[in-house]
């Protein structure tokens, strides 16, 4: 293990982030893990999303907030929050982000009496890669704001 800069590797992951239009997010219940494809906005490294609260995911958090998100090559392990109604004004930044990217899919589920945004806060990133042909892990401990460099 290397320990490296955090900042360069943080701006990685949240580019990677920001392009990517749709992120798998896991939940896990009395022994059954469930994983579906959410369509998200980001703000630096959480996740945000929009669902509705008598979604089999949102049951989920409310009995089991650690979850897993999975973009290709990168792995998260997040807690995630029901932060309510995308229309609180607390949600206000997730609404302009969340419009801007998904118009349509804003205009339809935002306006469900029963819409809410979740709010995924990652705990751990890992980022698989390959340098000079060799695989490499980088890791963030977003906590703690360090990261290291493992060799496969």
């Amino acid at each position: 293990m290397r320990y490296i800069e955090y900042d360069p590797i943080f701006r990685k992951l949240e580019e990677k982030l920001n392009d990517a239009e749709y992120i798998t997010f896991s939940t896990a219940v009395h022994n059954k893990v469930t994983a579906r494809t959410v369509s998200h906005v980001n703000s630096g490294l959480d996740v945000m999303f929009l669902t509705r609260s008598v979604s089999e995911k949102t049951q989920q958090l409310k009995l089991n907030p650690y979850v897993a998100l999975a973009l290709p090559t990168i792995q998260i392990e997040a807690v995630a929050r029901i932060c309510g109604s995308p229309q609180k004004e607390s949600n206000s930044m997730f609404s302009l982000l969340y419009k801007e990217k998904f118009p349509r899919y804003y205009s339809y589920l935002a306006t469900k009496h029963d819409a809410v945004v979740i709010k995924c806060e990652p705990r751990k990133i890992t980022l698989y890669t390959y340098e000079d042909n060799h695989p490499f892990r980088y890791i963030l401990e977003v906590d703690q704001k360090i990261a290291y460099k493992l060799e496969e």
